[in-house]
């Protein structure tokens, strides 16, 4: 994405086989599901700094994503 506005840009994990599981996980959710999860990840890249209940610090420089769907884990 190319919109000045954005302050964070999402990157998946990927393993040394190039595997990207988070990516491969979002690709089995419901529709639904992944458009809960695409406004929340846009309201973090688009509003970052930002804290709970959205957004939790883990450790330095590393932040989770917290984000609640119906009888899955957040």
């Amino acid at each position: 994405m190319n919109d000045p506005n954005l302050i964070l840009q999402v990157v998946f994990y990927k393993s040394e086989l190039g595997n990207e599981p988070v990516r491969e996980w979002l690709k089995s959710l419901s529709p639904n599901e992944k458009k809960i999860i695409g406004t929340d990840v846009k309201t973090v890249q688009f509003g970052w700094l930002m804290g709970m209940p959205l957004v939790k610090k883990l450790v330095a420089n590393l932040w989770e994503v917290r984000i609640s769907l119906d009888n899955k884990i957040d």
